[in-house]
């Protein structure tokens, strides 16, 4: 009974034995099988895994290429910036300075179209003292040559001098002033000689261009100055004329300030100035000298 439970107890134990055999080969042959298919996964993996390395490699190079063609590129962009600030900061200097040569030039523009305005002005001016200027200088030719003539004349009435003493005090009113054309030793009988002669002479005619003026002048109210005076022959020029209501004969009283010097008498005529002899001077006449009638 022992040898039966123990036989039993054996082929029960050697039934296990062969199952857990069977397994383990089952498990080799499947262990095997994966440890196949693992190397089998693990050479593609390997050759993958050089693949990708391969191709990463290629790719970092050409990305290492890329970055330092970046990079020379962005040195060349950080240095043409450089530059490009530089002259951003020149253009904004010469910006700076033509705005002021702008401005300057503005203000002497400004400037220049106001003395611009000034020279009409006082060309305008020139031009009309200039013609005045003419005028009286044609005055003053024609005054010369009476001048001339009269003492050409006192010349020839040295003869008859004696026969004019009764007129010295009739004529002395007019020839007061004239001593500068009278070279003779006897003072009474020269200056009987210069009234007659100037009562004598045939001055030549002014053509003109008539205004009419009113009778009513106010003579009273007539103002000028002295233009110009010819200390040789003893008379001046002053800027009234015809055109403001001056006649010949008139007698003008010349002052220096509020101080009267002398008076003058009419002799000649244009429109806007008159030749005057001196007949009465407390002192030497001159130019801008008031003259009131």
């Amino acid at each position: 009974m022992d040898f039966k439970k123990l036989l039993g107890k054996w082929a029960g134990t050697e039934g296990r034995l062969k199952i857990i055999i069977f397994l383990l080969v089952i498990f080799l042959v499947i262990s095997v099988f994966i440890v196949f298919n693992l190397q089998s996964s693990k050479s593609a993996l390997l050759r993958e895994y050089y693949y990708t390395k391969q191709n990463l490699t290629q790719e970092n190079e050409k990305l290492l290429s890329k970055l330092n063609s970046l990079l020379a590129e962005n040195k060349g962009l950080e240095d043409r910036l450089g530059i490009a600030q530089v002259d951003l900061e020149r253009i904004v200097s010469e910006k700076e300075q033509l705005q002021r040569s702008y401005e300057f030039l503005n203000s002497e523009m400004e400037e220049l179209m106001e003395t611009s305005k000034k020279y009409v002005k006082l060309k305008d001016k020139y031009e009309i003292l200039n013609e005045e200027n003419k005028t009286s200088k044609e005055l003053v030719d024609s005054l010369e040559k009476d001048k001339n003539k009269l003492e050409s004349e006192l010349k020839e009435l040295e003869n008859i001098n004696d026969n004019l003493k009764q007129k010295i005090e009739e004529a002395r009113q007019v020839i007061r002033g004239k001593e500068n054309f009278v070279k003779y030793e006897d003072e009474r009988s020269e200056i009987s000689g210069v009234g007659a002669s100037i009562r004598s002479v045939d001055l030549p005619p002014i053509v003109v261009s008539p205004k009419p003026h009113s009778d009513n002048v106010l003579f009273s109210s007539l103002k000028g100055k002295v233009i110009n005076v010819n200390k040789r022959y003893n008379f001046v020029v002053v800027d009234l004329g015809r055109q403001m209501g001056v006649k010949e004969g008139m007698v003008f009283s010349v002052f220096r300030g509020n101080r009267p010097i002398g008076k003058i008498e009419v002799i000649r005529l244009r429109d806007k100035i008159a030749a005057c002899d001196i007949i009465q001077a407390d002192t030497i006449f001159n130019i801008d000298d008031i003259v009131r009638y």
